[in-house]
C-alpha cells in the first residue's frame, strides 16, 4: 500500500513540474520571439535616438503605468479571481464579463481625467527642465486604453485562453517594430508620444478582436453590476495602493536619475535593466499567466506549499544557465542589441544579472497574497521593497555612479528575499523546502563567482573561467530538470542514441 501511494505521489510531482516546464515552454518560447523583436526595435531606436532618447521613451512609459495602476483600483488582479471562479462553477460567465467591462470604462474615463488633471505637476516632478506638460496630457488616451485592455485581459486569463494571450504578445511586439521604428526614424524624439498612442490603439485592437470574439461586447449599468463590482473593488483598493507604490517606486528611481544624471544616465540603466528582465521574461512570462490561476484555485495547504516549491525550483533551473550565458556574452551583447554608447551600462547590467536569480525565488512568493486576496499582504510586501530600493539607489548610486545601481538592485532583492521568506513563513505557514534552499544556493554562488572572475580578471582568464562555470551550470541545470522531468529525460535518452 505504501508503495502504492509513493507512485502516486511521485506521478503526481512528475505531471506537476511537466506542466510548469510545458507552459514555461509555451511561453517562454512567446517571449523568446517577443524578445527577438524586442531586441530588432531596440537596436534601430538605438541608433536612431542614443541613450537620451531611450531615457525620455523610459520615463514617459514609468508614467502612464504610475498612473495606470493608480486609477484601475487593482482591476487586473481582482476581476480574475472573480471570473475565474464564476468559470470553475459554471456560473453565468457572460454576467461577470459584462460587470468587468462596466467597471473598466468606469475606471478608464477616470484614469484619464487624473492624467490630464495631473500632468502640470508630473512636468515638474519628472523632468528636471519643465515643458512636457502638453506631452502628458496628450498621452491621457493610452491610460484609458490600458484601462479596457487590463479588464480584456482579464477575461482572457480567467477563461484560460492561453493561446490567445500568447499570440496576442507576439503580434504586439512585431506591431511595435513595423509602427514605432519608421516614426522614430522619420522625426526623431517628436515622434515618441504619437509612437506611444499608436502603439496603445494597436495592442487594444488586438486583444478585443479575440476577447469580443469570445464574448461579445455588451455593456450596462445595472445596480446588480455597480453593487457586485465594488465588492470586487474593495478587494483591489489595497492592491492598487500597493501597485502604485511599484510603479510610483519605479518612476520616483527614474526621476531621480534623470535629475541629477541627465536623460543618458536614465537611457543607460533602462537599456541594462530590459536586457536582463527581457531575458528573463523567457522564464518569468508564465507566471502571471499560469501560476497565478493555479495557486487561487489550490486549497489543500500541502498542495499548496508543494506548488510553490515546484515553481521556484523550475524557475531557477531554468533562469541559471540563461543568465550564465548572457554574463559571459554581456559585453557582445550589448553594442550588438544597442550600440557601444551604451557600455557604460555593462557593470551594472552584470551584477542586475545575479539580482535576478534571486528575483527568480522570491516572485513566485509575492504571488501567495494575491492568490489568497490578501491585499494587506500584498501591500506590505511592496511597500517593503520600496523602503530597501529607494534609499539604497540613491546611497549607493552617489557612491558608485552607474554601477551603484546594479549594487542597489542586487543588496534590494537579497533583502526582499529574506523579508519574503519570513512574511510567508508567519502568515501562510509556507517555508521553501531543503531541496529548493540547496539549488538557489548553489547557482547563486556560481554565478556570483562568475561575476566576481569578470570584474577582476582580464582577456583570457576571464574567459577560460567564466566559461568553465558556464558549463558547468548549464550541465548542472539540465541533469537535474531531466530527474525531474521526463520529456527531458526521453529526449537526452534519443540524443544519446543518436551519436550513438
Amino acid at each position: 500500500m505504501n508503495n502504492v501511494i509513493y507512485v502516486m505521489k511521485k506521478v503526481k510531482h512528475d505531471d506537476e513540474y511537466s506542466h510548469i516546464l510545458k507552459y514555461t515552454g509555451m511561453f517562454g518560447g512567446v517571449q523568446g520571439g517577443n524578445v527577438l523583436l524586442s531586441l530588432v526595435k531596440n537596436k534601430l531606436v538605438a541608433l536612431i535616438l542614443g541613450p537620451e532618447g531611450l531615457g525620455l521613451i523610459s520615463l514617459f512609459n514609468s508614467v502612464i503605468k504610475f498612473v495606470s495602476d493608480s486609477t484601475t483600483m487593482g482591476l487586473s488582479m481582482s476581476s480574475v479571481r472573480e471570473l475565474s471562479v464564476a468559470f470553475r462553477q459554471n456560473e453565468k460567465i457572460g454576467d461577470k464579463v459584462e460587470m468587468v467591462r462596466m467597471w473598466s470604462l468606469m475606471v478608464a474615463l477616470w484614469g484619464t481625467v487624473i492624467c490630464i488633471v495631473l500632468s502640470p505637476w508630473l512636468d515638474t516632478f519628472v523632468f528636471a527642465k519643465e515643458g512636457h506638460m502638453i506631452h502628458f496630457v496628450l498621452l491621457s488616451p493610452v491610460v484609458f486604453l490600458m484601462a479596457i485592455v487590463c479588464g480584456e485581459i482579464a477575461v482572457l486569463k480567467a477563461t484560460q485562453q492561453l493561446k490567445y494571450l500568447a499570440l496576442q504578445s507576439i503580434e504586439y511586439s512585431g506591431a511595435a517594430l513595423l509602427i514605432a521604428t519608421p516614426l522614430y526614424y522619420i522625426w526623431g524624439q517628436k515622434a515618441i508620444v504619437p509612437s506611444l498612442l499608436f502603439l496603445a490603439v494597436a495592442q487594444w485592437l488586438l486583444v478585443v478582436v479575440r476577447s469580443y470574439r469570445l464574448f461579445p461586447l455588451k455593456i450596462s449599468f445595472r445596480k446588480q453590476f455597480i453593487a457586485e463590482g465594488c465588492g470586487m473593488m474593495r478587494l483591489g483598493l489595497v492592491f492598487v495602493v500597493a501597485t502604485s507604490i511599484g510603479s510610483g517606486t519605479e518612476l520616483i528611481l527614474k526621476s531621480y536619475l534623470e535629475h541629477h544624471g541627465g536623460l543618458n544616465v536614465v537611457g543607460l540603466y533602462n537599456a541594462g535593466y530590459m536586457l536582463a528582465m527581457t531575458c528573463a521574461g523567457v522564464v518569468l512570462s508564465a507566471l502571471e499567466t499560469d501560476y497565478f490561476p493555479r495557486l487561487s484555485g489550490v486549497q489543500s495547504q500541502l498542495e499548496f506549499c508543494e506548488l510553490v516549491n515546484r515553481q521556484i525550483e523550475m524557475c531557477i533551473l531554468l533562469l541559471a544557465p540563461l543568465l550564465a550565458l548572457l554574463l559571459l556574452f554581456l559585453p557582445i551583447l550589448i553594442p550588438l542589441l544597442y550600440s557601444r554608447g551604451f557600455l557604460l551600462a555593462t557593470d551594472m547590467t552584470r551584477l542586475l544579472i545575479v539580482a535576478v536569480l534571486v528575483r527568480g525565488f522570491y516572485l513566485p512568493l509575492e504571488y501567495i497574497p494575491l492568490a489568497k486576496g490578501d491585499s494587506v499582504s500584498y501591500f506590505i510586501i511592496e511597500l517593503s521593497y520600496s523602503i530597501v530600493l529607494i534609499p539604497s539607489m540613491i546611497f549607493f548610486q552617489n557612491q558608485f555612479d552607474i554601477t551603484g545601481i546594479g549594487i542597489a538592485l542586487l543588496f534590494s532583492s537579497i533583502i526582499i528575499l529574506l523579508f519574503d521568506l519570513l512574511y510567508c513563513y508567519w502568515k501562510y505557514d509556507y517555508l521553501p523546502d531543503e531541496n529548493v534552499i540547496k539549488i538557489f544556493m548553489v547557482y547563486l554562488f556560481l554565478l556570483s563567482v562568475m561575476c566576481g572572475i569578470i570584474f577582476l580578471y582580464e582577456d583570457f582568464i576571464e574567459i577560460a573561467l567564466s566559461t568553465v562555470i558556464m558549463i558547468v551550470i548549464s550541465i548542472s541545470s539540465i541533469r537535474t530538470l531531466s530527474k525531474k522531468v521526463h520529456a527531458i529525460n526521453d529526449i537526452l535518452k534519443k540524443c544519446r542514441l543518436t551519436c550513438k
